[in-house]
């Protein structure tokens, strides 16, 4: 019992140092001081987190059926700031959001945070940003953010549907054709490929803006 333990703990420890010494190796690389780091990934945080619960007080909850705010955010902090802060943008995005909201905090916060996290870290490492990037370069862009976007609502989905009791090749037939068409007890159509499409191109649209803000104030 006590090896098994102490496993975990070097487990656990291992991961915190491998993070700490990908985000090192971010701030390195971008030339980003730890201050201006930090308060760019809590402001990254914050934004999405506003938005949603506006959303949702004002009875426009639907916005967010069809653009994943929290997921334009965590692809734009992950972009620019590197996995690490993916990571914290996607999970955190949804837990302070569901802890503010009448919905309340749920099994289905951590599945939504987790896989976002997972999508953050993911983007983070393997999309790269160029300065004003040509038409042709922002619809590879697109293409890669929609793909993640794609992966993420699969995920959820299928996930989701498991948690309600579904079997397995249920979950994924209701998973999967249920962002096309509306089922079980569903109502909106192409749900997904909207959602996926809205948030890659807004993400893609805000990248240029936020970069010159970037440079022109210094950041990086």
């Amino acid at each position: 019992m006590n090896t098994k333990s102490h496993k975990s703990a070097d487990l656990y420890i291992g991961y915190v140092g491998y993070f700490i010494l990908v985000m090192k190796m971010e701030l390195m690389n971008r030339k980003i001081r730890p201050s201006i780091y930090i308060v760019l990934i809590a402001l990254f945080a914050a934004i999405p987190v506003g938005i949603r619960i506006a959303f949702i007080m004002t009875g426009l909850s639907v916005i967010v059926q069809w653009t994943n705010i929290i997921g334009v955010f965590t692809f734009i902090g992950a972009i620019f700031l590197g996995p690490v802060a993916g990571i914290f943008i996607g999970f955190t995005g949804f837990l302070l959001s569901d802890v503010i909201s009448p919905w309340g905090v749920s099994p289905y916060t951590i599945l939504m945070g987790g896989t976002m996290a997972a999508i953050g870290f993911i983007s983070g490492l393997t999309i790269s940003y160029e300065d004003e990037m040509l038409f042709f370069e922002k619809v590879i862009l697109i293409v890669k953010l929609y793909i993640l976007m794609f992966i993420y609502d699969a995920i959820t989905s299928i996930v989701g549907y498991l948690l309600w009791g579904l079997t397995l090749n249920d979950a994924i037939f209701y998973g999967i054709v249920g962002l096309f068409i509306p089922l079980y007890g569903g109502y909106l159509w192409l749900v997904g490929p909207i959602t996926e499409a809205t948030t890659s191109i807004i993400t893609t649209i805000l990248l240029d803006p936020i970069r010159r803000v970037f440079r022109e104030t210094g950041v990086y």
